[in-house]
C-alpha cells in the first residue's frame, strides 16, 4: 500500500527527475521511490551499530558517547 507524501524539490531536480522517469518509462513517483529505496538499502543498519556502539564503550569505558555519538558511529 502506498502513501502520498508532498515534499518540495528545486525545479532542477525536478527536471532531473522527469527526464529520468521518461528515459526509463516510468512514471516520477516510481523514479523517486525507487532511488530512496537503493539509497536506504545501502546505509548501514545503523541501530544495531548504535547497540554495538553501546557494548564497545562499556568495555573500553568511553564517557562521551552521549554526546559525541555521531562521531563513534560515521568516524
Amino acid at each position: 500500500m502506498l502513501t502520498r507524501t508532498n515534499i518540495y524539490l528545486e525545479p532542477e531536480i525536478i527536471r532531473i527527475l522527469r527526464q529520468r522517469a521518461e528515459n526509463e518509462g516510468l512514471s516520477m513517483a516510481e523514479v523517486i521511490r525507487r532511488i530512496l529505496l537503493e539509497r536506504l538499502n545501502k546505509e548501514p543498519n545503523n541501530i544495531k551499530g548504535l547497540f554495538e556502539l553501546v557494548k564497545h564503550a562499556e568495555k573500553t569505558g568511553i564517557k562521551d558517547l552521549a554526546s559525541k555519538h555521531d562521531k563513534y558511529l560515521y568516524e
